[in-house]
């Protein structure tokens, strides 16, 4: 019984971090697909424009490497690495 609640915690801990993984892998890929849309436009926007993709590419490689480390961390149960993802 025990075991089995265990597992369940696993894999739900794995699920929910790889959904984090894809939010990270989408928000980086708007953040790059904005600032390559826009890139040509720099002489007539200014550089507020160019921040907010910038400020995207960071959030969403961030996302994706707690929520990598989340991911290894809970299907190999390392301790090691889902301290770091819980710090």
């Amino acid at each position: 019984m025990d075991s089995i609640v265990m597992s369940c915690i696993k894999y739900l801990l794995f699920l929910f971090n790889l959904l984090f993984a894809i939010s990270g892998i989408v928000i980086l890929s708007v953040g790059i697909m904005i600032h390559e849309m826009y890139s040509n436009y720099s002489v007539f926007i200014g550089d507020k424009l160019f921040s907010l993709p910038l400020i995207f590419i960071v959030v969403g490689i961030f996302i994706f490497v707690v929520a990598f480390f989340g991911c290894c961390g809970a299907i190999k149960e390392s301790n090691y690495m889902l301290i770091t993802v819980s710090t």
